[in-house]
């Protein structure tokens, strides 16, 4: 009996463990996203030189650092999404017209990377006992696979997060990066970046399509 036991205290340690590593890794590429978004909104209001070779969060002058910091404390990642259609719209009505299915895709794509984030960030962990046996056969005893509760509408719905989906969802978001530079050189009619961000968004969503079939 103490040896079963044993088990399954080491079984719950590793998806312990697996939980923080994995919910970490992402939420931080998550806002790494979230920021070159804000940086990329920023600029639109307070456009300074363009400089290719240097990141977003470069390319702020003063003016653009102090309204960056109101963005990030005041207006929420949701948001965001919207106001990057508007403010292109007003400052940059051409790029709109030209690039209307660019900036709709990447905002759904944003929506996506922000519905993970949020999942991952504000769901309890499933530690109960009869739902470890949910997860795919093993993957419990190696840790690589953990549950979360999400508390949707009065109902409580499990979502098992695999060592899959997560890969799945680092792709999407290094894409979705590059979509937002791809987009950043186009209001900068840097036609060179924007090709080279294009081939790297299109290989991340090659890398997608791979990680869901395998």
């Amino acid at each position: 009996m103490s040896n079963v036991r044993d088990t399954e205290i080491e079984q719950m340690r590793k998806i312990i463990e697996a939980s923080i590593s994995n919910r970490g890794r992402v939420i931080d590429i998550a806002i790494d996203v979230e920021n070159t978004l804000t940086d990329i909104i920023t600029w639109c209001f307070y456009p300074s030189h363009y400089s290719p070779d240097k990141g977003t969060s470069e390319q702020l002058d003063e003016n653009g650092v102090v309204l960056k910091s109101i963005l990030v404390r005041k207006v929420y990642f949701r948001d965001k999404i919207e106001i990057l259609k508007d403010i292109i719209m007003v400052k940059k009505p051409a790029i709109w017209e030209s690039n209307r299915k660019l900036i709709n895709n990447l905002r759904k794509e944003l929506d996506r990377v922000r519905e993970f984030r949020n999942l991952l960030a504000h769901s309890p962990l499933d530690i109960s006992k009869e739902d470890l046996l949910i997860l795919p056969r093993g993957s419990h005893k190696k840790g690589n696979n953990f549950q979360v509760l999400e508390y949707k509408k009065g109902k409580v719905i499990k979502h098992s997060i695999t060592t899959k989906r997560i890969q799945t969802e680092r792709f999407r978001m290094a894409g979705v990066s590059f979509t937002l530079y791809q987009l950043f050189s186009l209001l900068n009619d840097d036609l060179k970046n924007v090709s080279h961000y294009e081939h790297l968004s299109s290989l991340a969503n090659r890398l997608i399509n791979l990680s869901s079939q395998g």
